[in-house]
């Protein structure tokens, strides 16, 4: 049988990454519900591979200690914007006093601070995201919960996560992390005493002044509501050490728990910051157990590392969570964005084009070879459609005789999985503004079964979808990309100007030959049956093209496609698949314009790409 691994590159005119991992995605992939650990993966309800793969929310463990609820908008809005970015979790920070109504304000804690967390996680919920609740702040006795501990204290620690399980025991996408960052004994990297601690708990045994809860507490403090969710046990040295988690690892009597550690540029912070120490400590505990980075991070506003850290993660299937969708200072703090309106920071434009880049279901990474969706006509007008194959379905109105703009549309299948005995579908659509003023109002009507899930726009009151939040027109040869899931085919009407004409989209899949455009990206291989063969693409807006452009037998097929444009540049996706049944082991990826930036790649001395540091073939 035909063995084939996929490649996809993203120039952002052009930047470029490399696609890997195939893992479930949120938003564009399967359902986030009934989470589970199966040896040393995380499974959904359905079975189906999952990566926690998205954001922290800070906020909710410190705010309260000041008389507020949260540190900027966490409302759907500032959701949708965070679904912009593909991810399919958001670990939430808790503070344990507030949520006990212990030594804070009242206003803002016990049974106000309980509505408000529950809220955040039933919007989150609602969104199809998965749910890391987190204790990050606590403190023993009478003392104000405002900082990090070292330990978890037994004084009110336990009862929190008594309470939090019971409230969240029956929301199977909701994970339970335990406590953020254990230091004792002054935050020593390694030790035994300090593991022990860590397990046990004790005051003198753990060399603090009041009684630390260890891990095995907290873990049957949960198990003992009747909670099933799944645990994490973040290691010593501020979760930065996992030398010794797997031997002195808490029992879970349900065997479901993850191992959790945080990982930053700085090295008296995070001492564990190189791929050899990962390689060391992390990657022998992920044979056995889920790993998840609940925190990975940079704080010079710079990437270099956060990307060394995702490579390494994408190619082991350790889950991550970046810190954090707060709009802080990047250069004083790890921070993702700069506004609540998804704008990322330089170090948060590295991660949300790395999330961007994931698969969306287990399998192949590329598009199915068919699919049912369909692009069709208004109603003013006649209708044309066509069935999207692996290649964009794409169509473009004329101006209608009146004051509608003129758009272009194209929709594509992204994936198909089985959900409940049923066939699920993810779609992407792209609505491009041809004319040479801007659109205003935008009006996409969907017809079929409700999506379950939809990203990147906005649902208007008659049912049909707008603008995502923060968007108010489309300038001229600009465009936006939604997407929806949902059972079985789909078509989409589009009017851009309030539902009094409609932009027809014509559109038939394309299948072969070439396009003159802007970007082209050659593929040239020295391995499998081509030997100095070469495999091309073009790409426009909106079609994709693919075919070798010699008459001998090419173990590559290449498609690519334009995601998006701006003023200056675009996005450009390029999917390369080996179709031989051997490893290609020489791979270059050569571009007509040379990429503004690159990521996951090795960029070789005469400007060409071929794989990234850690992997040596495509097989």
């Amino acid at each position: 049988m035909t063995r084939f691994t996929t490649l996809l590159l993203l120039c952002s005119l052009f930047s470029l990454y490399l696609y890997h991992g195939v893992y479930g995605r949120a938003g564009v992939g399967p359902s986030m519900l009934g989470l589970r650990v199966s040896g040393n993966s995380i499974l959904n309800k359905d079975g189906v591979k999952i990566r926690l793969l998205g954001v922290n929310r800070s906020g909710m463990e410190f705010m309260c200690v000041s008389g507020a609820l949260a540190d900027g908008p966490m409302d759907q809005n500032s959701i949708n914007a965070m679904m912009t970015w593909n991810i399919n979790s958001v670990r939430v920070p808790l503070n344990s006093n507030c949520w006990l109504g212990l030594n804070g304000n009242p206003s803002v804690s016990g049974a106000n601070y309980v509505t408000a967390v529950k809220a955040y996680v039933d919007l989150l919920t609602t969104n199809g995201l998965a749910v890391i609740l987190d204790l990050h702040w606590s403190a023993p006795g009478n003392q104000v919960a405002n900082q990090q501990y070292p330990m978890p204290d037994q004084d009110h620690v336990p009862a929190f996560w008594a309470s939090v399980s019971h409230q969240f025991k029956s929301y199977t996408n909701v994970i339970f992390d335990l406590f953020n960052e254990p230091y004792p004994f002054d935050n020593v990297w390694d030790s035994t005493p300090a593991w022990k601690c860590w397990r046990d708990g004790g005051d003198t045994a753990c060399g603090l002044n009041y009684k630390a809860a260890g891990m095995q507490l907290l873990v049957d403090s949960v198990r003992q509501t009747g909670a099933k969710n799944i645990i994490v046990t973040n290691g010593i040295g501020k979760a930065n050490s996992m030398a010794q988690w797997l031997t002195y690892r808490p029992t879970d009597p349900l065997s479901n728990m993850m191992a959790g550690s945080h990982l930053y540029n700085l090295a008296f912070y995070c001492p564990c910051n190189t791929i050899a120490c990962w390689n060391q400590y992390l990657l022998p505990i992920s044979q056995s157990f889920p790993v998840y980075l609940g925190e990975i991070g940079q704080t010079n506003c710079q990437s270099d590392f956060v990307t060394m850290v995702m490579d390494w993660a994408d190619s082991k299937g350790v889950s991550y969570n970046a810190w954090t969708w707060n709009t802080w200072d990047c250069a004083s703090g790890p921070a993702l964005i700069s506004s609540y309106d998804g704008t990322p920071t330089p170090f948060g434009t590295a991660v949300r084009n790395r999330l961007l880049s994931m698969p969306a279901t287990l399998g192949s990474v590329s598009a199915s070879a068919s699919g049912p969706s369909t692009v069709a006509a208004a109603t003013t007008g006649p209708a044309a459609s066509a069935a999207a194959s692996s290649s964009s379905t794409t169509g473009t109105a004329p101006i209608n005789n009146g004051p509608c703009n003129s758009v272009s549309v194209s929709m594509t299948v992204g994936s198909s999985w089985q959900q409940d005995g049923k066939t699920m579908y993810s779609y992407s659509v792209t609505v491009t503004n041809t004319s040479p003023s801007p659109v205003t109002s935008l009006s996409l009507t969907l017809s079929g079964n409700v999506p379950t899930q939809y990203w990147n726009a906005i649902k208007n009151g008659d049912g049909t979808y707008g603008m995502p939040s923060g968007m108010t027109s489309i300038p001229p040869s600009q465009s936006f990309t939604w997407g929806f899931n949902i059972i079985g085919t789909a078509t989409i009407r589009v009017s851009s100007c309030g539902g009094v004409n409609s932009a027809a989209a014509s559109a038939s899949a394309t299948t072969g030959g070439r396009t003159t455009v802007a970007a082209a990206a050659t593929a040239t291989t020295t391995g499998g049956s081509c030997i100095g063969g070469q495999c091309s693409s073009s790409s426009s807006s909106s079609s994709t093209t693919s075919s070798p452009p010699n008459t001998r037998t090419c173990p590559l097929t290449v498609a690519q496609t334009v995601a998006s444009t701006w003023q200056g540049g675009g996005s450009v996706n390029a999917v390369i698949k080996n179709t031989s049944n051997q490893s290609v082991t020489s791979l270059r990826f050569t571009f007509s314009a040379q990429p503004s930036s690159a990521w996951s790649v090795t960029k070789n001395s005469d400007g060409t790409y071929t794989f990234p540091s850690w992997m040596t073939s495509l097989a």
